[in-house]
């Protein structure tokens, strides 16, 4: 997303406000909007991206699952061979 660094950061910060709500599903709301940014943009710097909004601190658990998911795939394929 272009905006500037001030902007950036109040995003951030209400993104993460979403991800803690006190409401389960605004919460899952929240969980799910990330999880499309990151598989529908990743971190690209495109007008419709908004993945760079997600706070550092889930952006790195979707790094961690999906190179678990990798693994475990290239494991699987190795194995069915």
């Amino acid at each position: 997303m272009n905006v500037d660094q001030s902007e950036k950061q109040v995003l951030m910060s209400a993104f993460d406000q979403l991800l803690r709500h006190p409401e389960e599903k605004v919460r899952n709301l929240a969980r799910d909007i990330a999880f499309y940014a990151y598989y529908s943009t990743y971190d690209t710097n495109t007008v419709n991206s908004f993945f760079d909004l997600v706070p550092f601190k889930y952006r790195m658990q979707y790094d961690v699952s999906l190179k678990r998911g990798l693994r475990n795939s290239k494991i699987s394929i190795s194995s069915a061979l």
